[in-house]
């Protein structure tokens, strides 16, 4: 009877010594807090406390809203044969849900030995949210005529994160006032209703608004700096303002014609003659280097390009 007992003992002994045991040994994530609409790096140690190898191992995330995977990338993966008290580091790269708010939620991780699956441990991600941030790409035309009514098309887009509600573009700055206190009408102005409205700009979305300017017939020629505000909300309801600007170029084009005023001689075949011309500068603005060149298919020019300069 005691050698039975003790055959038992050593038995459940071995039994002991051989068990294998996997620990999730340690979570991190990056970057923290994670951003709506973008991915955070998940890194986690898988450890064989016990002294004996394990059978194969697999590895398995479990993700609920607002984390989820690329497609093509299993939640799974097969770590092999881990040996005792060792351990292996998973990678995993989680996409952030770009509608999800600010809070903290979990991912679940649990492993996997031949079939057998041990506890799922829980991990927290905090995610918040970066504030949306709305900048006018581009904007045309830059050049407008003085006395001049157009409109502006800007091309606005959101480079920040999460969304831009009840979005409000205009310009409301109609003077300027100097370093001496001056108060200075400016040259160009918005008409007509003071912002555009846009009911949101979601996470890298474009949009165009127009806005009507209209520029003083007494405005000198020059590069006019705009100054366009622009409103919004993000989804908690804080309210943002900022001012950008535009360069606006005040300018005339010059508009050329020109009449033969006269001759020498009546021009007749094998003859020679001189022929004046008057050229006129039509147009509003000035004609810089402007250059005439002359052609004709009755006959051949002693100067075809005449340099004449600057034109109003």
């Amino acid at each position: 009877m005691k050698k039975f007992v003790f055959f038992l003992a050593v038995l459940l002994f071995a039994a002991t010594v051989n068990a294998v045991n996997l620990d999730i040994n340690s979570v991190t994530y990056s970057p923290s807090p994670g951003v709506p609409g973008q991915y955070v790096d998940l890194w986690v140690v898988v450890k064989n406390t016990s002294g004996a190898e394990s059978g194969n191992v697999d590895f398995i995330l479990d993700l609920d809203y607002p984390f989820s995977l690329d497609p093509g990338i299993l939640a799974e993966k097969n770590l092999g044969k881990i040996r005792g008290n060792d351990s292996i580091l998973v990678k995993l790269k989680v996409r952030i849900d770009s509608e999800a708010l600010n809070g903290t939620y979990t991912v679940r991780m649990r492993t996997v030995e031949e079939g057998t699956s041990s506890k799922s441990t829980p991990y927290n991600i905090d995610v918040k949210r970066i504030s949306p941030q709305i900048e006018i790409i581009s904007a045309e035309p830059v050049e407008i005529a003085p006395g001049q009514v157009t409109g502006i098309n800007l091309n606005l887009k959101n480079i920040g994160s999460g969304k831009a509600l009840d979005v409000l573009v205009g310009s409301i700055e109609d003077r300027t006032v100097t370093s001496t206190g001056v108060v200075v009408e400016r040259e160009i102005k918005q008409l007509g209703s003071s912002f555009v409205y846009l009911n949101e700009l979601t996470q890298g979305q474009e949009e165009t608004v127009v806005i009507i300017l209209g520029v003083n017939p007494e405005a000198d020629q020059q590069t006019y700096m705009m100054p366009i505000t622009i409103k919004f909300k993000d989804e908690e309801l804080t309210e943002y303002s900022s001012t950008k600007y535009i360069g606006i170029k005040v300018t005339q084009n010059a508009e050329m014609d020109s009449v033969i005023s006269g001759y020498s001689v009546k021009p007749f075949s094998g003859g020679t003659t001189e022929i004046t011309f008057d050229l006129f500068n039509v147009g509003a603005g000035d004609a810089k280097s402007l250059v005439v060149e002359l052609s004709t298919e009755a006959g051949v020019f002693d100067n075809t390009k005449q340099f004449i300069g600057t034109m109003s």
